[in-house]
């Protein structure tokens, strides 16, 4: 079992265990029930909270499976992801992938959002793997949206169904002057 929250929870425990010492005969008889009461809406603040933190993570290991089959659809060996903080469950998770000369980092938090650094070989072969991972994740239900212009559209050149360069006649019949 994940523990979310484990300071909130210590500072209850704390708070429990001195209304059951009962102060040290400080607290009057009246105020128990009061303070039992507090005790309680904390329990079920904690509870909530990391249930919603819970729900969070299974959504954000779904979007992580989804990442990786995608990143290994487009031919990237994909490391198994790690947290950023081990202490921190609740934190953003890396997953590192390598294809031949590229490298993909991303993290992903618990709001969706997907941060990834594509670095390797320069230019349009870079942009096309990104872009084929973005149509994988689309085949997944998964929208991906860049932050860079560049990566807003697949290059003319490289959109399927786009038609090669032009060429003028003397190439065609194969000749070359």
């Amino acid at each position: 079992m994940k523990l979310y929250r484990p300071q909130e929870l210590a500072d209850w425990c704390r708070r429990a265990s001195t209304l059951l010492d009962n102060d040290g005969g400080e607290r009057s008889p009246e105020s128990v029930p009061r303070a039992a009461k507090e005790l309680c809406a904390a329990a079920e603040g904690i509870s909530l909270e990391a249930a919603e933190i819970d729900a969070k993570c299974q959504a954000r290991n779904d979007l992580l499976r989804d990442i990786i089959d995608s990143l290994k659809e487009v031919g990237f060996f994909v490391a198994d992801p790690y947290f950023e903080n081990e202490s921190q469950p609740e934190g953003d998770v890396v997953i590192q992938a390598r294809r031949a000369g590229e490298e993909v980092v991303a993290k992903v938090n618990l709001t969706d959002e997907v941060k990834s650094v594509w670095s390797g070989i320069e230019g349009e072969h870079c942009k096309t793997a990104f872009h084929d991972y973005v149509e994988s994740m689309a085949s997944r239900g998964a929208n991906v949206s860049p932050t860079r212009a560049d990566l807003r559209e697949r290059p003319i050149s490289i959109r399927k169904g786009a038609k090669d360069i032009p060429r003028g006649e003397e190439h065609e019949r194969g000749s070359h002057q």
